[in-house]
């Protein structure tokens, strides 16, 4: 299976910040950078959300690989900072 497919976040970690239904989320790897993208997330059976379309291209364009860490900095319940540290 691709890295581009495996991300997901638990329910909870949803709940705590306000995401509840499907949304799409807005990951900046800088936030002065007008860069940005679009991914959906869904909730999956009520244990996660799991990361839809623009997740593929996000680590495509951010050149990400196995064994990175993403951190995810909420800034805003839709506006996520996105921290790649490589390895």
């Amino acid at each position: 299976m691709l890295l581009e497919f495996l991300q997901s976040f638990p329910a909870a970690f949803c709940d705590a910040i306000g995401l509840q239904e499907a949304s799409m989320i807005t990951f900046k790897t800088s936030l002065s950078s007008t860069s940005s993208w679009q991914v959906r997330v869904l909730p999956y059976k009520n244990t996660s959300h799991q990361v839809g379309s623009g997740w593929k291209r996000f680590c495509r364009e951010n050149e990400i690989k196995e064994g990175d860490v993403c951190t995810f900095n909420i800034v805003e319940t839709l506006l996520w900072h996105v921290v790649v540290d490589r390895c």
